[in-house]
């Protein structure tokens, strides 16, 4: 159990503390008693938390399968996907999850979604739309150095996942950096990976992430607290990630 007020936790005495208007609680208990809260009118329940009991047991065996299975895709021993389902399957086996928990754990929209937005990333391929954004790009960035470029590309991604998931973000201007680095002296690669970082970057907005959301009312936060932490570290991540593309990947003559 914890309490939260606006001077911060209360950590001491919570059996003696009386409550005050706003106060955060934080309870753990039967699902019974939990349940009378939410008719109560002098609490507001903002987030429902039902805890699973986990098999400590099978924690070392877990994470060698999952270590093996990431060093197998990694080295190329097998495909990724095999890898990763020989993976899941020796979790199940194994019993360090059940069958319903894996199907639990699926989640259905993320795949429904995808499978919307590649073939529009496709679509824009066939159709020449990848090249006619990429001539658009290169038309005003003409004679900007490669790490000036990435960041273009990466702030585009940044900012439009601020609305769109990052996958769907990744799927749609991928066609349009591999378009633009056959135009320009970047590596496709490079191009590519820097739009992919800057499509996870969803720290300007509380909208941005799902998480954000899970947090912006229990902490008390406001949209433009995601913008003070949130553009420091996405300008920072933005010149890492450009620069250390450049230095992997680097610029084609």
């Amino acid at each position: 159990m914890g309490l939260w007020r606006k001077s911060g936790w209360v950590s001491q005495g919570l059996s003696d503390t009386k409550l005050k208007e706003g106060d955060l609680l934080v309870l753990w208990g039967p699902q019974d008693r939990l349940e009378e809260l939410t008719k109560h009118n002098g609490f507001l329940v903002f987030m429902r938390f039902v805890a699973k009991a986990k098999i400590r047991s099978k924690m070392g065996l877990s994470a060698a399968i999952m270590l093996a299975s990431i060093v197998a895709a990694a080295t190329a021993i097998v495909p990724p996907h095999i890898a990763f389902l020989t993976g899941a399957l020796a979790m199940v086996l194994t019993r360090c999850v059940s069958v319903s928990q894996a199907y639990e754990s699926i989640e259905t929209k993320i795949y429904v979604m995808i499978a919307g937005v590649i073939p529009l990333g496709i679509a824009m391929e066939k159709t020449g739309v990848d090249k006619l954004c990429a001539q658009f790009i290169t038309t005003y960035t003409q004679g900007w150095p490669a790490l000036a470029l990435l960041l273009v590309f990466f702030w585009f991604a940044a900012l439009l996942t601020q609305i769109l998931s990052d996958a769907a973000t990744t799927v749609l201007l991928a066609p349009i950096a591999l378009a633009f680095a056959k135009t320009a002296s970047v590596s496709p690669t490079a191009a590519v990976v820097t739009t992919t970082m800057g499509a996870v970057a969803a720290f300007l907005t509380p909208i941005g992430h799902h998480g954000n959301l899970l947090i912006l009312t229990p902490g008390g936060y406001k949209f433009s607290d995601f913008m003070k932490i949130g553009l420091p570290l996405t300008v920072l991540l933005s010149l890492v990630t450009a620069y250390l593309s450049l230095l992997v990947w680097p610029i084609q003559s």
